[in-house]
């Protein structure tokens, strides 16, 4: 295959994905443990986000299809354990 100087930037842009994306990988030893919990009042569709101190912040939807709301909560350290 003929090198083609138009398809340089491309070539370098995913060389430079893989190996910047290489120091982003989480190994076993890095993971902290999965606790599973339920979405409170038997919520749907729940989102949630964890903060830098940790606290679980967790949207979720409840009631009819057309008709239902939008709720929100948060989760400290303590509600998890």
């Amino acid at each position: 295959m003929p090198f083609v100087w138009n398809k340089l930037p491309w070539y370098c842009l995913a060389t430079l994905v893989v190996f910047c994306g290489r120091g982003n990988v989480a190994t076993a030893g890095d993971l902290s443990p999965v606790k599973l919990v339920r979405t409170p009042e038997g919520g749907i569709q729940p989102q949630a986000v964890v903060d830098a101190d940790g606290s679980v912040h967790l949207i979720y939807f409840k009631g009819q299809a057309g008709a239902g709301d939008l709720f929100y909560t948060k989760l400290s350290g303590s509600d998890l354990t």
